[in-house]
């Protein structure tokens, strides 16, 4: 990849105080978020922050230039959003079994409320 950081890039694009929202609302460091760390809570912020930026309108290889990871691997943290959501939609209780679920789609409407 470019020698620019990652704070560099996402800087460049206006995007650092998403990214520092998108860290707070799930308790992770933006450091976190975008470093390669893939405990649970961080993998949620990233996939929401992932979503949050396609829904803004950037490319897959965009998003991956941004946060540092290959086109194909922002495709399926974005497949994975969207079965989370469509599971979630058929089990009234999915919520409560799986807080992944529920973290990703609190972050994604936080999100796309600030972009719109």
């Amino acid at each position: 990849m470019s020698g620019r950081s990652l704070e560099q890039r996402i800087a460049d694009r206006g995007l650092s105080q998403l990214v520092e929202g998108v860290a707070h609302d799930h308790a992770v460091t933006a450091a976190d978020l975008l470093g390669r760390s893939r405990t649970k809570a961080v993998v949620a912020a990233r996939h929401c922050l992932m979503r949050i930026l396609r829904a803004r309108g950037l490319s897959l290889p965009e998003i991956g230039y941004l946060l540092d990871r290959d086109h194909t691997t922002v495709l399926s943290a974005l497949s994975e959003v969207r079965r989370l959501k469509q599971a979630t939609r058929a089990s009234a209780d999915y919520e409560r079994k799986l807080p992944l679920a529920s973290a990703i789609r609190r972050g994604i409407r936080r999100g796309l409320r600030e972009a719109g």
